[in-house]
Formats: structure tokens, C-alpha cells, sequence
């Protein structure tokens, strides 16, 4: 007589609130493995959007309860981003295909990410000094040598 094997799949862990400070450090620790596993050069760069699923679908897997939609998420996967560059993290983003997050594997990826950092910063300086400008004009006040 041949026996049935009745074995079940492992249950899901069930879900736990977790405080918010738990909640951005495991974030933060998924958005960094998710860079080093998929995300390794240049070549293989994830969207915004792919990293937040990536890492919601981590957070869920080990059991974390979150009601954060997708783009609450994906702020928060920048907010991480930030955070881990200013800790020494070497990771670079781009705008321009293949676009996304990567973890650099080159000083010349590095180059590139803070090339365009430093565009958007310029871009950022002249849109204020336009808005400036605007706000000086509305108020009734006189520029003087294009300075407002």
C-alpha cells in the first residue's frame, strides 16, 4: 500500500503593525539588498516604482503589516535612497534609459548620476531666481541690475 505525503505549505507569518522607526530602517535595508541583488551597475538600473514593489513585496514576506500604497512607498524608497548616499552608499540614478536607482560599480556611473544631480540643481536655482523675480514685480518693488 503506497502512503500519501500530507505535507502543507509553511504558513505566512501573520502580519504585524510595526512603529514607524522600525518600519524606515527595514525599509531602507530592503531598498539596499533589492540594489545589490537586481541593481548592480549602471546596465541594471530599477525604477522607482520596480524597487518599491520589490521591496513591499519583502516587507510582506517577513511578516511586516503596512497599509502603504505605491507611491507612498515609492517616497519613501527616496527618502531611503537619500539616507543611505548620506551614509556612504554608492548609489546613483539617472533619468535618462536604462532610468532608475543603481548601485554604482564605477566612479564614471557616479560621475554621471552627479552630473545631472547638478543640472537639476542649476534648473532648480533658475526657476527660484525667476520666481523671485515675479514675486518682486507683484509686490510693486523695483529690480535693480536684474537683481530682485
Amino acid at each position: 500500500m503506497t502512503q500519501l505525503e500530507l505535507s502543507a505549505p509553511a504558513p505566512r507569518p501573520e502580519p504585524r503593525a510595526v512603529p514607524g522607526g522600525e518600519l524606515k530602517e527595514a525599509i531602507k535595508r530592503e531598498v539596499l539588498a533589492a540594489l545589490l541583488v537586481y541593481g548592480l551597475g549602471r546596465e541594471r538600473a530599477i525604477t522607482g516604482e520596480r524597487l518599491a514593489e520589490l521591496v513591499g513585496q519583502k516587507l510582506l514576506d517577513r511578516g511586516h503589516q503596512h497599509a502603504l500604497c505605491l507611491r507612498t512607498l515609492m517616497r519613501r524608497v527616496q527618502e531611503s535612497v537619500q539616507e543611505l548616499i548620506e551614509a556612504g552608499e554608492g548609489i546613483a540614478s539617472t533619468s535618462t534609459p536604462p532610468r532608475g536607482y543603481w548601485s554604482a560599480q564605477t566612479v564614471e556611473e557616479l560621475e554621471e548620476s552627479l552630473a545631472e544631480c547638478e543640472r537639476r540643481a542649476r534648473m532648480t536655482l533658475r526657476r527660484r531666481r525667476g520666481l523671485r523675480r515675479v514675486m518682486a514685480r507683484m509686490r510693486g518693488q523695483v529690480e535693480i541690475q536684474g537683481i530682485a
